[in-house]
């Protein structure tokens, strides 16, 4: 059936500025208010107001994903002459941090081609990959090729590999900054360098996914031209192989199915559905 939660306000069960929503296994709804710096959530049966926490931090748009009895989120801490990425995890009406990126001097930027001032961390500095599955998350929040599982928000195992990052040069990040953009408009690189300049090293994990039996997907970065590559381990952390040249899961439909999204020539985004086959 169809309905709604929240109305505008800044009371309980309120929305003021909504930043991400998600829904657990049970249906529950979850909202990050960036106004309100708050949590809120209902319950997917009857839309009743389960809770209002405080969220910690700067809320960054990351996105919301869910856990059992909870969600997880990325927010931005500051201090320090920086910031950093946090990842944290809402369960039981409590925020807490789990995993913590380096700290990221940032700076205000015009960029004249697209007539916008912003505020930023230099480019390609490490911006947490993450994502959730179950009760686990799993998170990379540096340059190297480690990764942090946890369940119910304590460390469980940490998957690494002996896969250093690249060493950024003006000529790698002139191209790796081809087609960037500020909303619709593209930021010529030369003036993207200008903006924010960029880090000395090219993190090794782009993006993580768990599938449903638990194997943990990780989408090295690449520079551009090159390859994809996706690792695969089990869901004890043991490696298993290396896809070369795969689309990396949007979401998992199962077992042996996911989906990807692409952008074809005309910038028409596809959503394409691919099986696992194994050896």
């Amino acid at each position: 059936a169809g309905g709604h939660v929240g109305r505008r306000g800044r009371g309980p069960g309120e929305l003021s500025r909504p930043g991400a929503v998600a829904f657990d296994v049970e249906g529950n709804i979850a909202v990050v208010d960036r106004d309100k710096a708050a949590f809120v959530r209902w319950r997917g049966s009857d839309r009743a107001l389960l809770e209002q926490a405080p969220a910690v931090g700067v809320f960054y748009g990351g996105g919301v994903q869910p856990l059992q009895g909870g969600f997880a989120y990325i927010d931005l801490a500051t201090g320090g002459g920086g910031v950093r990425y946090r990842l944290m995890v809402n369960a039981g009406g409590e925020a807490r941090e789990v995993l913590s990126g380096p700290l990221l001097a940032s700076r205000e930027a015009e960029f004249p081609s697209c007539g916008a001032r912003l505020l930023g961390a230099p480019w390609f500095s490490p911006r947490l990959a993450w994502t959730t599955w179950r009760n686990r998350v799993a998170g990379a929040a540096d340059y190297a090729y480690d990764i942090s599982i946890f369940e119910s928000g304590t460390p469980v195992l940490r998957v690494r590999r002996d896969i250093g990052p690249v060493r950024m040069t003006h000529a790698l990040a002139l191209r790796q900054l081809q087609g960037e953009r500020i909303g619709t408009c593209v930021i010529p690189p030369q003036e993207a360098i200008r903006g924010f300049g960029f880090a000395p090293q090219l993190p090794v994990v782009e993006a993580l996914a768990i599938s449903p039996s638990g194997e943990i997907w990780v989408k090295r970065t690449r520079l551009r031209g090159e390859t994809p590559l996706v690792d695969v381990f089990s869901a004890v952390g043991q490696y298993v192989g290396t896809l070369v040249g795969v689309p990396f899961p949007a979401a998992f439909i199962d077992a042996e199915h996911f989906v990807s999204v692409s952008v074809d020539s005309m910038d028409v985004p596809r959503l394409n559905a691919y099986r696992i086959a194994r050896r």
